[in-house]
């Protein structure tokens, strides 16, 4: 179930670390530190076969912060899955919504993938300016279309409770999710995480209590 609500057997591979975004509610370069750091395809292939071969796993979810960080990279990759046999093997993964664009996407298609996580994280393009997403809706609805086209399952993850949130913005999220019909949504409440910077804006008492 690691892959929503499809009873595979899975195997977690991380095939990078870090992610070039700097979203102001992540603390990933706190854990990771900053720039993205890469395994060689060849490297990622070897751990697939190994856990084919030794567990006999049907799916593949790659747990990086995004696997887009390097579009030539990704596509090696999907060329090297299905040069490999590794086609039938389906596969998730995350990308940012900057990154999509049709032809990747059928290469991810044609190599296994069934399921794509976009943080969009709000319907609102002054909500998206305020967590430094450099992203916007548009962008959004143009990775869900292009998603959609491709025959791609969408994990959206979305936020509420984000710094100056108003009703107004609120709503356009939930008309976003209503528009888009995600296959799965993770919805959760901005949690300011020690390390980032809408952390750091806290008033003392505010962080010592999240503490």
């Amino acid at each position: 179930w690691v892959i929503r609500w499809m009873p595979l057997s899975i195997a977690n591979i991380r095939t990078s670390r870090c992610c070039p975004g700097a979203c102001r509610f992540c603390a990933g370069h706190k854990i990771g530190g900053i720039g993205v750091r890469y395994h060689s395809v060849e490297h990622v292939i070897e751990q697939i076969s190994m856990v084919v071969k030794n567990y006999g796993v049907e799916a593949i979810h790659f747990e990086d912060d995004t696997i887009g960080s390097d579009i030539g990279r990704l596509q090696m990759l999907c060329q090297e899955l299905r040069k490999k046999g590794f086609d039938k093997l389906k596969w998730d993964c995350c990308l940012r919504v900057d990154q999509v664009d049709a032809e990747l996407l059928k290469e991810m298609k044609s190599s296994g993938c069934i399921q794509i996580e976009y943080g969009f994280e709000s319907g609102s393009d002054v909500a998206l300016r305020r967590l430094s997403k450099n992203t916007s809706v548009e962008l959004n609805r143009r990775a869900v279309n292009l998603t959609r086209k491709a025959g791609i399952r969408i994990f959206a993850d979305v936020m509420f409770g984000l710094p100056g949130e108003t009703e107004e913005q609120f709503k356009a999220t939930i008309e976003f999710l209503r528009w888009a019909r995600p296959e799965i949504i993770s919805a959760s409440c901005l949690c300011p995480l020690p390390g980032t910077s809408i952390y750091s804006e806290l008033p003392e008492e505010t962080k010592q209590n999240i503490e």
